[in-house]
């Protein structure tokens, strides 16, 4: 393949135009619900070259004092690519820091159903959730969790799936603050259930803005069709 543009790689080192600065590279920890990203900065030498007239030469680390002249770079032989000078290593600045950390948010959610069904019988969980922080949620879905033997028999598009094995996820969107929402998940009990089974159902709220909030369970007994 033809390059790009003639004699591709024979001009100036870009290391050449940034060597007056420090190179700096990014470290993130994740502790929990919070983020934070440390800049840091290329392994320096110990000592600096500061002077009266050129107090920074290297710009201020991220307390205010000067950063240390950065260690030498490797020198390689021009005519075999030789090393010449091994590769030197040192302690590196600390330059900047910040932390991103998820509000706490007042979210109540609540998950009602029937107390029974009949065996083959339809049923209704009703899901409600409110937000009561002053802070908006995106992202927001509520993902139920359905008991063995019973099928989902609501509509299924963009805003709600089928998640394998037994969930369905509904995708609220934006919950904008002091803001409530009601679903309903309807699902028919299998014909073949043995009257007195328990069907446990669950749910959760999640979001990009805050932690999963877990609903109450509730449970819901199948009878027979007769009522017993």
């Amino acid at each position: 393949m033809a390059p790009f543009f003639p004699n591709a790689g024979a001009g100036p080192k870009i290391t050449m135009k940034f060597k007056a600065k420090i190179f700096s590279f990014a470290d993130v920890v994740v502790n929990n619900n919070s983020l934070t990203l440390l800049q840091i900065s290329e392994p320096l030498q110990s000592a600096s070259s500061a002077s009266p007239s050129n107090p920074y030469p290297y710009g201020a680390d991220f307390f205010g004092a000067a950063i240390n002249d950065p260690a030498p770079d490797t020198a390689p032989d021009t005519t075999t690519g030789a090393l010449i000078s091994s590769a030197q290593d040192g302690p590196s600045a600390l330059l900047d820091t910040f932390t991103v950390t998820k509000p706490q948010v007042n979210l109540t959610v609540d998950l009602s159903a029937p107390a029974s069904v009949v065996q083959g019988g339809d049923l209704n969980y009703i899901f409600n959730v409110s937000n009561l922080s002053p802070y908006p949620l995106n992202g927001v879905q509520a993902v139920f969790t359905l008991p063995a033997g019973v099928d989902y028999i609501g509509d299924l598009d963009d805003s709600t799936t089928l998640q394998a094995p037994n969930a369905v996820v509904v995708t609220i969107g934006r919950l904008a603050a002091g803001e409530s929402r009601t679903i309903t998940i309807p699902i028919v009990v299998g014909e073949n259930l043995p009257a007195g089974t328990q069907l446990p159902g669950s749910a959760l709220v999640r979001s990009g803005t805050a932690q999963p909030v877990t609903a109450n369970q509730q449970s819901t007994y199948v009878i027979h069709f007769n009522g017993r």
